[in-house]
């Protein structure tokens, strides 16, 4: 019988409620949409749940991606625990070039799997473990390559690699900017014309939805720079 013995802290209403549950000793975390609007469990949850399911599935045995221990139903799904602090709460100085050189070995294996992460401009999206290694979370937003004839989809797949890439010299700007090299600062300008769309797509996005915050988590106690 799995216990609940913690939350996870969250920052948006719509985001899935998150618990750290224990049974036979090991510890997982739920991601659950089961008590979001109905809008939201209609439309948005099973898709997200779904997708993030069959990634992890993907990218079984990726040092740097949690295992997937089970999708529970279409509204919520187990995986495991990852103990260590998200990037977001880190500053500069805290993250060094071994750090750096694991996490980019781990998002080139899956990219070699096929799979985009699609969200890595979030710090909190990245964790570094108690021993220094990261760990990526999160897969919610991830997608496959399709066959190559699907030419619209893999050029989307092509620029949100990119993305992830860029999504890590952000990372390493914001928290080791020695670390920077000539490539890093190429994928922190260079912009294809998906990149601009998206990009245009998201301040819309955030300029229309007004955000409704939990008591005691926000933008003041959450920085994704």
């Amino acid at each position: 019988m799995a216990r609940v013995i913690g939350d996870v802290p969250l920052t948006r209403e719509k985001s899935a409620e998150m618990r750290i549950v224990e049974a036979g000793g090991m510890r997982a975390v739920m991601k659950d949409y089961s008590r979001r609007s109905r809008l939201n469990r209609l439309l948005w949850a099973p898709l997200l749940i779904r997708r993030e399911a069959q990634a992890l599935a993907d990218l079984a045995g990726i040092e740097g991606v949690p295992r997937l221990y089970a999708q529970v139903d279409r509204l919520a799904l187990v995986v495991e625990y990852i103990d260590g602090t998200p990037c977001n709460r880190l500053r500069e100085g805290d993250l060094d070039a071994a750090f750096f050189g694991a996490l980019e070995a781990t998002l080139a294996e899956v990219h070699a799997r096929g799979r985009v992460h699609g969200d890595l401009k979030a710090a909190s999206n990245v964790i570094r473990r108690p021993d220094g290694r990261p760990c990526l979370i999160d897969f919610a937003t991830s997608f496959r390559k399709a066959a190559w004839w699907h030419l619209v989809h893999n050029r989307l797949f092509r620029s949100v690699k990119r993305l992830d890439r860029a999504g890590i010299a952000k990372l390493k700007e914001t928290r080791a900017p020695h670390l920077m090299t000539d490539h890093d600062v190429w994928l922190r300008t260079a912009r294809s014309l998906p990149e601009r769309l998206m990009s245009r797509v998201r301040r819309l996005y955030r300029r229309l939805r007004k955000p409704k915050w939990r008591p005691g988590f926000g933008p003041d106690a959450c920085d994704d720079a």
